[in-house]
């Protein structure tokens, strides 16, 4: 970390970002624009939605373009919302749900530490398209993959403990 901030700060990293935002502030720098769209495809297309390609069509197609950035809405709510619609959020939700429960269910100090990872994830989702990338998809596994064996194992210990030995059990047989 030490390393990275300074090679962070003696880069000029630090007059760059203020720049960055000097320069464009906390605009939207097009995002509720994007997402005013996906609104409009749930309209649409309330049901199945209107598929992942719908905002590359709109935003690029059309003008004679190939922008990665428009292609997709910087928010996985809203690219749930209009890509998959109805059917796509309920299996998201789902997918939130258990994801919760993974964490909440037998808790262990491990499994908060990815807790929070994940968590990180989801929050710069909601202004990014991170999970629609194969790097940030195959770390998000390996981060599910991970809390799943955590979970697993202190389940099985927990269940252990539960159960009488060999020793109590002779105890309570006579």
């Amino acid at each position: 970390g030490i390393t990275v901030a300074v090679l962070f700060f003696g880069k000029g990293g630090f007059e760059k970002l203020g720049g960055f935002f000097g320069n464009t502030g906390l605009a939207d720098r097009g995002r509720f624009h994007l997402w005013s769209q996906m609104i409009e495809c749930f309209k649409q297309f309330p049901i199945f939605g209107a598929g992942f390609s719908v905002l590359y069509q709109l935003n690029n197609h059309a003008m004679g373009n190939v922008n990665l950035y428009t292609a997709l809405a910087h928010n996985t709510i809203f690219q749930m919302i209009g890509s998959c619609g109805i059917v796509g959020v309920v299996a998201y939700v789902f997918h939130r749900f258990t994801t919760v429960k993974l964490f909440v269910k037998n808790f262990s100090d491990s499994r908060l530490f990815l807790g929070v990872t994940i968590l990180t994830l989801l929050l710069l989702a909601l202004l990014d398209q991170i999970f629609f990338f194969p790097n940030f998809i195959i770390l998000y596994a390996i981060l599910l993959a991970i809390s799943e064996i955590d979970y697993t194992y202190h389940k099985a210990t927990t269940q252990a403990d539960d159960q009488p030995t060999v020793v109590q059990q002779e105890k309570n047989k006579e």
